[in-house]
């Protein structure tokens, strides 16, 4: 995610400022912690950098609780700010890309998916959507999508060079039914519709071994998967590593539909996995296998709060920290301060396999939820209606 870090931050708290389309709001002031929620509007994009201090100068980067949006939105968001207030940067790995999208229409730009009724328009002229992670040479996605032209495939990677090899692929071999995205698959998954999916392929994810907090698969993505596929939709996880087998499974072991091959040959590989095989190491494939009907069941179901209630009321019970139910949780966290009458409270929600994390915005009596609504999945409906019964109760 883009980043920056400077030295100090001694503007304004209490000042709201413009830089072009981008609106920032006051800062949210945390009495718990030193971190800062910078709130900053972009057309109808709304969502939150987090300014935390470290030993070596203060961070701002993306809030993980924000919605994901088109990392270009990020970037100059954070730009402006750091701009406007005249921040000293001690290190950014915020580039300026100078090159140029090639014109394939292979490439569809992330911004497109944010700003479009793309997905409705797939949707209408392809019988299945399915997405691959991270697809490399591109020899698995170009077989499947050749063998199936009445299927969509949005091939989602962030290495130019394998974007540059499948578009001009693409292109020569004139398929088309192959998207290109060049982003983090999560980014991208975030805003796929409930329900949309007929496959996920994550073929020989970077194992991660020195640093397994960034592998690809984990709750957070498992959850969005399970949303964003159909019944009976698939999570296809191919890999060499037993690390990265060991831990994906003990998260796929939690869903009761999930199977693991060992050495099964499908009819593309690529040519590290041939390499492989002729090095004797193994192949495994796990498979999720979607049985959830919570978005079609709930999907009418709004997360509102209807009474107003005071600062203090949400402080008492946000003290209390936890909530545990049978299926499902609420957990309170930090709590920031705008002015007297704005507050935004960290929340932990839902099933405890695959909680949702949102805050909370208090504004002159009326709460909500911040920037968007929890999936509507029964353990969040839920724990939703316990979080009424917990600030309105006597």
């Amino acid at each position: 995610m883009p980043h920056i870090l400077v030295k100090s931050c001694k503007h304004n708290l209490n000042k709201e400022f413009e830089v072009g389309e981008y609106k920032f709001q006051k800062l949210a002031v945390s009495t718990q912690t030193t971190d800062c929620l910078i709130v900053v509007s972009f057309r109808d994009n709304e969502f939150v950098l987090i300014q935390k201090k470290n030993q070596n100068g203060t961070l701002i980067k993306l809030d993980k609780t924000t919605k994901v949006l088109p990392i270009d939105i990020i970037k100059n968001a954070i730009k402006c700010f750091a701009s406007y207030h005249r921040l000293e940067i001690l290190f950014s790995n915020i580039q300026t890309n100078k090159q140029q999208t090639t014109q394939h229409s292979s490439i569809v730009d992330m911004r497109e998916f944010e700003q479009s009724k793309i997905f409705d328009k797939i949707q209408k002229k392809y019988k299945n959507i399915s997405i691959e992670v991270g697809f490399g040479s591109g020899r698995h996605i170009l077989h499947i999508a050749t063998t199936n032209p009445d299927t969509m495939y949005i091939g989602v990677e962030i290495h130019t060079a394998s974007i540059k090899q499948l578009d001009n692929q693409v292109a020569i071999q004139n398929i088309k039914n192959i998207i290109i995205v060049h982003c983090d698959a999560r980014q991208l998954l975030s805003i796929v519709p409930d329900n949309y999916l007929g496959d996920i392929y994550v073929h020989f994810p970077v194992p991660w071994d020195d640093k397994p907090h960034r592998r690809v698969i984990n709750s957070e993505f498992i959850g969005q998967s399970i949303r964003t596929l159909k019944k009976l939709g698939r999570l296809n996880l191919r890999t060499d590593s037993e690390n990265y087998y060991i831990s994906s499974k003990l998260l796929f072991d939690r869903y009761d539909n999930t199977n693991m091959k060992l050495n099964i040959d499908i009819d593309v590989s690529s040519k590290y996995e041939d390499r492989w095989k002729k090095m004797g190491k193994n192949i495994y494939d796990m498979t999720l296998i979607n049985q959830n009907e919570d978005i079609f069941a709930n999907r009418g179901y709004d997360f509102v709060f209807l009474d107003i209630i005071n600062y203090k009321n949400v402080c008492d019970v946000i003290k209390t920290k936890k909530f545990l139910f049978e299926d499902h949780f609420l957990s309170f966290g930090v709590i920031y301060d705008i002015d007297k009458q704005t507050s935004i409270f960290a929340l932990t929600m839902g099933a405890f396999d695959r909680p949702t994390k949102r805050y909370l915005l208090l504004k002159s009596g009326v709460l909500r939820y911040f920037q968007n609504k929890p999936i509507a999945t029964h353990e969040n409906i839920k724990a939703h209606k316990n979080l009424l019964k917990v600030l309105y109760d006597d």
